[in-house]
């Protein structure tokens, strides 16, 4: 099983802190974010869930996470509008975003491409390769 090493930081004093990466998982489903927070959880990743757009965007101003992971499909707020939203703030737009859906055709995948995502990945894909990614 792949393994995500800690970021280590030292003090003044030289005294060291770790930081667990942190990951943002938007999506309007609590099983889908449940899961996605026990399972990347088992790689060394510290897992906010956000169930709305609205929430996810707020959640992304105030944590500045390592990466954020949204569904394509949810009320509201697509997962391309919030990519926009993300891609366009200076204090965010470094951050990557990946899209999870279980849309798999070219037309979607384009959409979120063109919206700023940088990987679009199935819902189902094992944990690993999201992790690699």
């Amino acid at each position: 099983m792949a393994q995500i090493d800690e970021l280590k930081i030292f003090n003044s004093d030289s005294s060291e802190i770790r930081v667990v990466p942190l990951i943002l998982a938007i999506d309007d489903s609590q099983m889908i974010l449940t899961g996605l927070e026990e399972r990347l959880g088992q790689f060394g990743f510290r897992v906010e869930q956000a169930t709305s757009g609205t929430v996810g965007i707020l959640k992304a101003y105030h944590l500045k996470p390592d990466c954020i992971l949204t569904d394509f499909n949810m009320p509201g707020m697509s997962g391309p509008e919030l990519c926009v939203i993300f891609k366009k703030d200076e204090a965010l737009k470094h951050i990557p975003v990946i899209m999870l859906t279980a849309l798999d055709s070219k037309k979607h995948i384009l959409e979120g491409v063109n919206a700023g995502a940088d990987d679009f990945i199935n819902k189902g894909v094992d944990v690993e390769i999201l992790v690699a990614k």
